[in-house]
């Protein structure tokens, strides 16, 4: 009977671990699912994408056909939707998060 107990805990134990686990990974999606641009509807006062890298380069003083592997998305950062705009020019990647409304730099990065 003492044994049969104690299968029984080790047992209620280990579905609550699961349970645990599967709790943790249902938040951890919904929450990087939140952060993605998907849930970001564009608004009319936004800056064009096009805008948006114009922007950055010319922050960076390079032309567009200069660089490569340009990404520009909508995003939320710093409690404010911006377009994260990234590029590489000569091993460098340059990163910037641009105000969606105002065009304002918030952030530049050069790794």
């Amino acid at each position: 009977m003492k044994k049969n107990k104690k299968t029984l805990l080790l047992i209620i134990i280990a579905v609550i671990i699961i349970i645990c686990l599967a709790i943790g990974a249902v938040v951890l999606f919904t929450k990087k699912k939140n952060n993605s641009s998907d849930n970001i509807p564009y608004s009319s006062e936004y800056i064009s994408k096009e805008e948006a890298l114009n922007i950055a380069l010319k922050d960076s003083v390079l032309n567009k056909e200069d660089v490569h592997d340009i990404e520009v998305e909508l995003g939320n950062k710093y409690d404010v939707v911006v377009y994260e705009v990234s590029y590489e020019y000569n091993d460098f990647e340059y990163e910037y998060y641009i105000k969606a409304t105002t065009g304002d730099i918030l952030k530049t990065f050069r790794d």
